[in-house]
């Protein structure tokens, strides 16, 4: 995970900025997936950029958060 924060994956989008006043680091999930908390400045609410996806995905929407999550053991 240290790797993941010093080589900071690349987020340029005009209508979002990272979550935590841009202190936010992206998180690797066990889905694989790498996700940024974002905040969309026109909607005024928090989203995830999944990077290997290239979307946004509602907050509530997080695998994490959700019945569908399998986890691996």
């Amino acid at each position: 995970m240290r790797e993941l924060t010093m080589n900071w994956l690349p987020f340029a989008h005009a209508d979002y900025d990272i979550g935590c006043g841009g202190t936010e680091i992206p998180m690797r999930y066990t889905d694989g997936k790498t996700y940024l908390y974002v905040w969309n400045k026109v909607e005024k609410r928090h989203e995830y950029y999944v990077f290997d996806d290239d979307v946004f995905i509602a907050d509530a929407a997080a695998p994490w958060l959700t019945n569908q999550t399998t986890y691996k053991l």
